[in-house]
């Protein structure tokens, strides 16, 4: 058995977010676009009294509104993995690519993404990012973009998927 490193701080991730803006607990509430405010409050009604919601809440009847935004990731442990259960339409279109059934790890540039899920995993948390420089795809005309980092839970306490919605900011030219 490999011994998994452990998650980084918070200060060292924001360091290797900049120049986005990294929010987390009570500074998310304000800090987001009105689609990600609307997906927060149904995160923080499905949760309950848990730290997180179990995925069995996740449904296609609430989750709708956000498909094309939304990218979905499985979590598996040692080694820790993220494969890619669901890619949104505007996500495929933001980076060329559809990832569905792939794992993150496959892909150049995904370091960061895959520290920070760590942190989220360890701490059991959501997260927010604005500002994200896209490096997946520079080909496209998308140059930034945020995200909102939401865990759920297996049937016990463990994050087993974490789902991301984003938002996409053209570059100016």
């Amino acid at each position: 058995m490999t011994q998994e490193p452990a998650p980084d701080s918070l200060e060292t991730l924001i360091g290797l977010s900049v120049p986005a803006k990294v929010y987390i607990g009570r500074d998310l509430a304000g800090n987001s676009w009105p689609l990600a405010d609307r997906f927060l409050a149904m995160w923080q009604d499905l949760r309950g009294n848990k730290v997180a919601p179990p995925r069995t809440t996740l449904s296609p009847m609430n989750i709708s509104e956000y498909l094309p935004f939304l990218t979905i990731f499985d979590v598996s442990y040692d080694p820790f993995r993220m494969k890619c259960r669901l890619m949104g339409s505007a996500f495929v279109g933001a980076i060329g690519y559809d990832a569905t059934g792939h794992y993150v790890d496959d892909y150049p540039n995904t370091e960061p993404l895959i520290r920070r899920a760590r942190w989220i995993v360890s701490k059991v948390q959501p997260m927010l990012i604005i500002g994200l420089p896209l490096a997946w795809s520079p080909e496209k005309d998308y140059k930034t973009y945020d995200t909102l980092c939401l865990p759920f839970l297996d049937d016990g306490d463990t994050v087993d998927t974490i789902l991301y919605l984003n938002q996409f900011h053209v570059s100016e030219k």
